[in-house]
């Protein structure tokens, strides 16, 4: 979460709520926010969509039956739990209810797998229409947050409600056209600029999602190009080639002599998705121009100029668009003395199978195509390298969910936990470790680290002194009281609730999953994706640094056969459930709430997970020897001490 100036804010009642719509807003749009917090490949509207495409891909033997399992799973979810259905649709959870011949209503949901194929796209269709008549749903969404953010007294509820429309919202702009970095400036420039007063009415948000009609606007766009690539675009009726005018040459940087522009019209709602229309045409042309001729010296600018037109004379002030930032090249998850230190050690020191460099190949391949779909490709297949199943095993995909599953549920509540340590101090006075000790309760060893000592602060009536004047401080980050509450009042509360915090990640994740997988089946066999193509890549990448990072943090303990890693994490993670009070080898028995005390409460949450142990040491190491980068890479590989074996 990034720290923003509000001195142009009025801070009266209706302050809290409108500043927590529009910091959820830039967390799911901002580049490098933490995973979990980006928007969502999908809301009610859009799984419509994603139902509707499976089923036709069932239907024409592109997609085998078991790719609907997961959707009907996820759509019998929304129909009974999300804001829209429940207010605008069917409150009473009447959606799925069927008759038979007789007139007996039955449940839909509780048919087996091919009469829910049968079923489930109409009522999706359905759904579907009701969504898009005269653009109803983003109109019912700005309806709820207007009757969310502008009361008395913002509750708890009020904040769940307005974050998850919120990023509904995002997902419904992207999915339906709009360019994200669109969305992102213009949420940026009508919130988050100094010289615009905010007065916090509901006029303002009225005049926020006027930004957003769908409206197609007429744009010019000029791009620069070789000698090679003029000479063919040149023939092309869709585009004027000409040399650059001098403001032309400067704007786009073409400093050689032999340079030209092409120039072409795209309709489009907004100038970073027109920009994104007209290189897409542009690539494609030079695409099918290299069928035949198989050469790579022609070449465009990866920016261009884009005017929106007015009339055939009058022209915007051009803006000056670039491809937007590589969606695989984000910064690593690792510092830089860390990645060193591991990159030396996995070349000399381990020995490691041919499959983990079989996958880091594919995962340099997939960062150096430009090209969306096949970065899919090459992550999905690196996934399927390092996590081996059998040929003939027709269940292939679960057992890929099984052990991703449990290696993203081994940190997740760390994660969350510790991301939201960094946004507390990144926007705030306060310091974990100042407001833990302020308590002076000495019970806890000396050694428990920043993420455990505010997990202890949410979790336990000692530190309710501690809590409150975190909450106090939070007043103007609206967002993150909003999560620590969350943590504090539901999460963290017992081991119940833990468990089912725990499940329901690892629940969507597997929805997630296969959802990657479809598309990526769907490109393989007939060259067609979702909307939402461009945020499961992200995702997918995601996936599989996490599913690396764990591989080679159990290599460094000596651990290197695939199969035995993962079957040690899903060990543990059994063992964590147990702990939870879950009757595992009895699962028709009730869950065993076990109740959150000093003695108990870092087993429960983290199961003794604290973080990348080898990256933990080597932080250790150079913070000890207050290490310089240049001195860590000389030194670090030679200090094999007992800190950084462990």
């Amino acid at each position: 979460m990034k720290k923003r100036d509000l001195a142009h804010w009025h801070k009266g009642k209706y302050f809290e709520g409108l500043l927590m719509f529009a910091q959820t807003l830039e967390e799911s749009l901002f580049y490098y926010s933490f995973e979990s917090y980006k928007m969502p490949a999908l809301n009610s509207h859009f799984l419509c969509y994603d139902m509707l495409q499976t089923a036709y891909g069932i239907e024409n033997k592109i997609l085998m039956d078991g790719n609907f399992v997961p959707l009907a799973e996820e759509f019998e979810e929304i129909v009974h739990e999300d804001i829209f259905v429940k207010k605008f649709i069917s409150e009473s959870d009447s959606l799925l209810l069927e008759r038979d011949r007789n007139g007996n209503y039955y449940d839909a949901a509780e048919c087996d797998l091919k009469a829910k194929i049968s079923h489930y796209p109409q009522v999706a269709r359905f759904l579907l229409n009701i969504c898009e008549v005269q653009n109803t749903y983003l109109q019912s969404v700005y309806e709820l947050l207007n009757a969310n953010i502008f009361v008395d007294s913002l509750t708890t509820e009020n904040r769940s409600i307005i974050y998850q429309l919120a990023r509904s919202m995002v997902t419904d702009l992207v999915n339906g056209g709009y360019s994200k970095e669109y969305i992102y400036l213009t949420t940026i420039n009508f919130f988050f600029s100094a010289n615009r007063e905010i007065k916090c009415s509901e006029d303002e948000l009225l005049e926020f999602f006027n930004n957003f009609t769908f409206e197609k606007k007429d744009y010019q766009i000029i791009f620069g190009l070789n000698k090679r690539a003029a000479m063919f675009f040149k023939h092309l009726d869709s585009m004027e080639v000409r040399e650059p005018m001098g403001e032309e040459r400067k704007l786009l940087n073409l400093q050689k002599k032999d340079v030209y522009v092409a120039e072409l019209e795209v309709e489009s709602i907004d100038s970073y998705s027109a920009f994104e229309g007209g290189y897409d045409y542009v690539s494609k042309a030079l695409a099918l121009h290299r069928i035949n001729q198989h050469e790579g010296k022609m070449s465009i600018t990866s920016k261009a100029i884009v005017k929106q037109k007015i009339s055939e004379k009058d022209i915007e002030k051009a803006d000056i668009i670039s491809l937007a930032s590589h969606p695989m090249k984000k910064q690593g998850n690792t510092p830089d003395l860390h990645a060193f230190y591991e990159d030396i050690t996995l070349m000399d020191k381990i020995d490691v199978p041919s499959s983990f460099f079989r996958a880091i190949m594919l995962h340099a391949e997939a960062l150096e195509s430009e090209d969306v779909s096949n970065q899919l490709l090459n992550l999905w297949t690196a996934v399927e390298v390092l996590i081996e199943t059998k040929r003939d095993n027709t269940d292939r995909i679960n057992a890929i969910c099984l052990v991703l599953c449990s290696v993203l549920n081994r940190s997740y509540l760390y994660s969350q936990i510790n991301q939201l340590v960094c946004d507390i101090e990144s926007n705030t006075d306060i310091k974990i470790d100042n407001l833990f000790a302020l308590s002076g309760n000495a019970m806890f060893d000396k050694d428990i680290n920043k993420v455990e000592k505010l997990a202890l602060i949410l979790s336990l009536d000692i530190y309710s002194k501690e809590l409150d004047s975190l909450t106090i401080s939070l007043e103007e980050n609206p967002l993150l009281k909003y999560r620590v509450e969350s943590f504090s009042k539901y999460t963290l509360k017992d081991s119940k609730s833990i468990y089912e915090y725990i499940k329901r990640h690892e629940r969507r994740v597997r929805w997630h999953i296969m959802r990657i997988y479809r598309n990526r089946n769907m490109i393989v066999h007939d060259g067609q994706y979702m909307p939402y193509r461009d945020t499961i890549i992200e995702n997918l990448h995601f996936y599989l640094d996490t599913l690396m990072d764990t591989i080679v943090e159990y290599y460094h303990i000596g651990l290197l056969d695939h199969e035995s890693i993962y079957r040690n994490i899903m060990l543990e993670e059994t063992e964590h459930y147990i702990k939870l009070g879950v009757p595992v080898k009895t699962p028709k028995q009730k869950q065993n709430v076990i109740q959150i005390t000093a003695d108990n409460a870092l087993e429960l949450f983290f199961n003794g997970y604290r973080g990348n142990m080898i990256k933990n040491a080597i932080s250790r190491i150079a913070e000890s020897k207050k290490l310089r980068f240049s001195d860590g890479l000389r030194r670090l590989p030679e200090e094999q001490t007992e800190e950084n074996k462990e």
